[in-house]
């Protein structure tokens, strides 16, 4: 993940109880692979970031040539 704005966060994962989250602008942080959750704004402004997920060879792969 990589915050563009910063903010606070809820992180609902199942079964679970909710954390929070402060995300920095520009503080880059790595979640855990293949964990199911919702994301709940707590920032009284909008949040942004980028999330990066990296993946096995083949694993996703759609024929570049098919996208218009």
């Amino acid at each position: 993940m990589v915050p563009i704005t910063g903010g606070r966060l809820s992180v609902e994962r199942e079964a679970e109880t909710p954390i929070e989250l402060v995300q920095v602008a520009g503080v880059s942080y790595l979640g855990q692979a293949g964990t199911s959750h919702d994301v709940v704004n707590l920032s009284r402004g909008l949040v942004v970031f980028v999330e990066v997920e990296l993946k096995s060879a083949g694993e996703g792969v759609r024929d570049s040539s098919a996208v218009s």
